[in-house]
């Protein structure tokens, strides 16, 4: 046999392989269940929905059940049908809802080619550990956003054993507790949410402490309640759309802080670039215990905390960097960095806001508790040179001069010397 013959069969072997890797056969259809279909060693069943008249063979189905006694891996990866009308293969594959709910015996599901993901398809899949899916959906759809976990129900949420999910999805839309509860996810969130997200609903990665990565969009839209509250990831970079103009208000219970971003164990960065953004909402970015730099791009913020702080109990925060000239409104309770405790630099990078509000804003900032002269000073670094700073360093003039070292303009007084800051050219 020559060489080119051999290639010729060698490759025409590899194609048949690959043809017949993932044949099941279809059943008989049953009524209210759809048609079976049968993996080629027997061991598996599952149902495609639709009417007996249907005809599948365009390669476009919905999977609607599992058979009995099913277990263990579910590959569903390049998927093909074979019948007395030949072998089909799946072109586009829908999970229906409610697919793998409170499952006791999966352990893994693999499908391409997905072009729908049903309402709560995995929710407390009791031994599911791994999902990858790719294709062409967009959304994951709302669940229930209740926190508590009885009532709660989400496509992933309260998965006690997943570790991996990998979504290889346009996704556009993470829906309401769609991942809520799975507290042993650990896969990187870069996996799950790509770069142009543009939703992100209410309870959506709570309490996933042990996702980990560096969570970056573009151009997001809109953003639930506690979205992201006791998530694990390292980093947080949020590119808003000019559209979002407000994260909806935190709050308190117990004196435990809840709102968007509020206890990330490892969060230690966090950057918001938001042109319409007016209002961050009340603690939620509260209670932050390993952040240590803040970033707030948002040339239209107008409210920093309402009646309540945002930003309090930061108590690693070292650097602040703002573009906020027209905030106005500070929290009236507790100022946004009140329980900060070695911030070293604030960095300004556009107009300042008018003083009472700069003063409002650093209440009680806390690595200078002490007399100013033992203090070790937060020092304000202004990038611009439009000289905003020299007017403001006039209101300052003669104001306890004798703590100011030689490069600052001006020195800003908390009320009994609980908190100062330098401001240096």
């Amino acid at each position: 046999m020559n060489l080119k013959k051999v290639c010729f069969v060698g490759l025409c072997s590899l194609v048949f392989t690959s043809f017949a890797d993932n044949v099941w056969n279809v059943g008989t259809y049953e009524k209210r269940r759809g048609w079976p279909i049968v993996s080629e060693d027997g061991a598996k069943k599952l149902y495609i929905k639709c009417a007996p008249q249907t005809d599948y063979s365009s390669g476009v189905i919905e999977l609607c059940a599992l058979g009995s006694d099913i277990s263990g891996a579910l590959d569903l990866r390049g998927l093909k049908l074979k019948s007395d009308k030949g072998i089909i293969e799946v072109k586009s594959l829908s999970i229906g809802k409610n697919l793998l709910r409170k499952n006791s015996a999966v352990s893994e599901f693999y499908a391409d080619k997905v072009s729908s993901v049903g309402h709560c398809a995995f929710s407390r899949a009791e031994k599911l550990e791994r999902v990858i899916l790719s294709g062409s959906a967009d959304t994951i759809p709302n669940g229930s956003y209740a926190t508590h976990p009885t009532i709660r129900s989400g496509v992933f949420s309260d998965c006690s054993a997943l570790k991996e999910v990998v979504l290889d999805l346009p996704l556009k839309h993470i829906g309401d507790a769609a991942f809520a509860g799975s507290t042993n996810l650990s896969s990187d969130i870069t996996k799950i949410v790509p770069r142009t997200i543009e939703s992100i609903g209410t309870t959506a990665f709570w309490n996933c402490i042990n996702l980990r990565g560096e969570l970056v969009t573009d151009a997001v839209k809109a953003v639930g309640s506690r979205a992201f509250q006791r998530a694990g990831f390292d980093s947080i970079s949020l590119g808003c759309d000019g559209s979002l103009k407000e994260f909806a208000s935190g709050g308190s219970s117990g004196g435990i802080s809840y709102g968007v971003f509020t206890s990330g164990p490892n969060l230690t960065n966090l950057e918001v670039r938001a042109a319409g953004l007016v209002s961050l909402g009340s603690n939620n970015f509260a209670d932050i215990p390993n952040l240590k730099r803040a970033a707030f791009d948002a040339p239209k913020l107008e409210v920093m905390g309402e009646t309540r702080g945002c930003c309090s109990g930061l108590k690693s925060l070292e650097v602040i960097e703002m573009n906020t000239p027209h905030l106005r409104v500070i929290g009236e309770s507790w100022p946004p960095f009140n329980a900060t405790r070695s911030l070293k630099e604030v960095i300004w990078t556009g107009p300042a806001p008018r003083l009472g509000t700069f003063k409002r804003l650093f209440n009680g900032v806390s690595p200078v508790a002490n007399t100013a002269e033992k203090a070790k000073p937060c020092v304000i670094r202004v990038k611009n040179s439009d000289g905003s700073w020299e007017a403001l360093a006039s209101e300052f003039e003669g104001v306890e001069e004798k703590f100011a070292p030689k490069n600052c303009v001006g020195v800003m007084f908390a009320s009994s010397r609980k908190a100062w800051l330098i401001i240096e050219k």
